[in-house]
């Protein structure tokens, strides 16, 4: 009687690409649960042409062995999910909150650059929205992964009593086709916030010869209503905390928050 072939052993796998799906937002306990109940089991890549069609709530994209490199192909076969497994899930839609930190310094001159602080906020802003809506390459697949980025942009100034709208952009869709269109208007809001900062601080910097006219009736001076209050450092960001945290509520919720 001829000796049964031993089954070759299945490779561990080293990461696991889960892609959620777009119709709800899958809670965090969805996600363990998938964990659970195929570890020590065996996972494999789903077919791309299945993808859009698929009804699951987790697609398997791509699993990776341990100690992949990027520019190693990684042929479809099983894997064997571990404890020591990375599972990575994506979603086909994320929301963002970006905050933009305009205390009044951010209007002086950089002396390594030559340039003044506001303009490099707003270059590092043009270079962070063109990383979001850059397609990446799923590591291990041929799949082109780009989600849909719902973004919103705020401005904080640490002045008190500030008459200007802190929210640029609420909820807008990033459309790769409208970035420069995007991004000027994003620029003309910050100009319009720039202009009411400088106004007011132009006002605590007054000539004393201009403030100095007195009450008839208290004898005391207008020129100390004019100072302006700043918030100290500590209270300013708990306070852009708060902000994003609220503005990422209003964001569409069966979205990923980053």
């Amino acid at each position: 009687m001829a000796s049964e072939r031993p089954e070759p052993e299945v490779e561990e796998a080293g990461q696991v690409f889960l892609l959620m799906k777009k119709d709800y937002r899958i809670s965090r306990n969805v996600r363990l649960a998938w964990f659970l109940n195929h570890l020590h089991q065996t996972v494999q890549a789903t077919p791309q042409e299945f993808l859009l069609q698929s009804e699951q709530e987790l697609e398997v994209l791509s699993v990776l062995p341990p100690g992949w490199q990027p520019d190693e192909p990684v042929a479809p076969r099983p894997f064997l999910l571990v404890p020591s497994t990375r599972v990575t899930f994506l979603a086909w839609q994320y929301r963002f909150v970006i905050e933009l930190d305009l205390s009044p310094s951010t209007g002086i001159v950089d002396d390594s650059t030559g340039e003044i602080l506001f303009d490099e906020v707003f270059h590092a802003l043009s270079r962070c929205l063109g990383g979001l809506l850059r397609p990446f390459r799923v590591p291990g697949s041929c799949i082109n992964f780009q989600p849909e980025i719902y973004v919103t942009i705020q401005a904080y100034s640490s002045i008190i009593g500030l008459q200007s709208h802190q929210v640029l952009v609420q909820g807008c869709l990033l459309d790769p086709s409208q970035r420069e269109a995007f991004l000027q208007q994003v620029y003309e809001q910050l100009c319009l916030f720039e202009d009411k900062v400088a106004t007011m601080l132009q006002q605590q910097y007054e000539p004393q010869s201009q403030a100095e006219d007195q009450s008839p009736e208290s004898g005391e001076s207008l020129g100390r209503k004019v100072g302006v209050s700043m918030v100290t450092a500590d209270l300013g960001l708990v306070s852009m905390i708060r902000q994003g945290i609220l503005a990422l509520q209003l964001l569409p919720s069966n979205s990923s928050a980053g």
